[in-house]
């Protein structure tokens, strides 16, 4: 029973490390991919926030609007007396401006002519300024900017009336409502109804400095937009922000990185020049054979990793590679670095990511070496002929100077 139990409690445990060492391995693989170069360096698409715009500059979203209806009177003593029977007709222009797709103003000229409490017809103009409203200003598609199919606009202004009969110019007081149904992105159709408060004696009658008279006015009209049109959305800021960051994180993990690995290399460089010379002066027969065995082991396998390039003080001018497909770490790092390449093609590998191809069979150690040989005595001959093109060189420059 004991045995059972110890050998269940040792299952369990070895379970317990391989579950452990798996997601010790799976988290290790998920920074890596996390840490892609490719992945982070990918542009981002653009996100913008919602209902959030760029104003307008000055020269952008100006409008004009023509209007024609009617307007009625009501003022003391008068009332609303005969409310339809004092109606006249009227006119309005404007000019404005759409700050944003909610927020406008206008300066609206008009008038004509008004019954007064004595039902005789006066001669009026206007001039007012308006503060409007897009109630459905937000509702533009994200795709061109423009506004919804309809427009729903509250105002409110001031101005001045000129009545040309008793040459009063009283201040008012604007407000009212507009409609608009787009018909394109610059034409829509306007109906207004609205109201301009002024003082009770702009008709002539009744009391100076309080206000009183009314002129009640209902117009359909065209509005037509001018110059530029539309709004710039306003791009949401946060996943380039947290781009920059993991950018910044990955730079400093590689940098921690480089070092550490440098400083490696510079360890592994010492250790296997110290074993050289342990070697070389005949340390090694005074150590016990095993100790020897086991430092002459270390010596091949750092012979093997730091052989090449232990005195590398810059980057090689090319790479020579026999199984491309095995070391396609090592050609990835290689374009990366603007290093040519020079491999062994076999049929399992592609031939697209070599720069210079040698067609062989890279299964077969005769082969192998044959191309080898044939490349490293290539470049041996090479480093021959350039010393002596430079040895004649500084002959001849040592002959022209006698």
């Amino acid at each position: 029973m004991r045995k059972i139990l110890i050998l269940s409690l040792g299952f369990a445990l070895s379970l317990g490390a391989q579950a452990k060492d798996y997601h010790r391995t799976a988290d290790t693989t998920t920074v890596v991919c996390r840490l892609s170069a490719d992945g982070m360096l990918r542009p981002l698409k653009p996100s913008y926030m919602k209902g959030a715009l760029v104003a307008s500059p000055w020269t952008d979203n100006w409008f004009v609007q023509a209007a024609g209806g009617t307007t009625v009177f009501l003022g003391k003593p008068l009332g609303c007396n005969d409310l339809f029977g004092r109606m006249k007709p009227a006119f309005s222009v404007s000019i404005g401006k759409w700050f944003t797709p909610s927020v406008g103003g206008r300066l609206n000229y008009g008038g004509m002519q008004f019954n007064d409490c004595n039902n005789s017809s006066q001669d009026y103009q206007y001039l007012r300024a308006d503060f409007m409203w897009n109630v459905l200003g937000n509702l533009y598609k994200d795709d061109v900017h423009t506004l919804a199919r309809w427009s729903v606009i509250p105002y409110v202004g001031v101005g001045m009336l000129h009545n040309k009969v008793n040459a009063h110019k009283p201040f008012a007081i604007s407000y009212g409502i507009q409609g608009q149904y787009h018909l394109s992105p610059r034409i829509a159709v306007t109906a207004e109804i609205g109201n301009m408060t002024t003082m009770q004696d702009f008709d002539g009658y009744g009391k100076a400095h309080r206000l009183g008279d009314h002129l009640l006015s209902a117009s359909l009209g065209l509005s037509v937009r001018i110059g530029k049109t539309g709004w710039k959305r306003v791009i949401d800021a946060r996943p380039y922000i947290a781009q920059n960051e993991w950018l910044s994180a990955y730079a400093s993990s590689l940098s921690d990185s480089n070092s550490r690995y440098h400083a490696q290399h510079d360890r592994d460089c010492q250790t296997l020049e110290q074993l050289r010379k342990m070697e070389a002066d005949g340390t090694f027969e005074r150590l016990p054979k095993k100790e020897v065995v086991k430092l002459e082991l270390e010596i091949e396998k750092l012979e093997k990793y730091l052989g090449g390039i232990k005195d590398m003080n810059k980057l090689p001018a090319a790479m020579f590679v026999v199984d491309p497909r095995k070391e396609k770490i090592a050609v990835a790092e290689a374009h990366k670095l603007g290093i040519p390449v020079i491999a062994i093609v076999d049929t399992n590998c592609d031939p697209d990511e070599i720069d210079y191809v040698i067609p062989g069979n890279d299964d077969a150690i005769r082969a192998v070496k044959l191309i080898s040989s044939a490349m490293a005595n290539a470049i041996i001959e090479g480093h021959q002929g350039a010393m002596g093109a430079a040895e004649a060189e500084a002959e001849t420059a040592a002959e022209t100077q006698e």
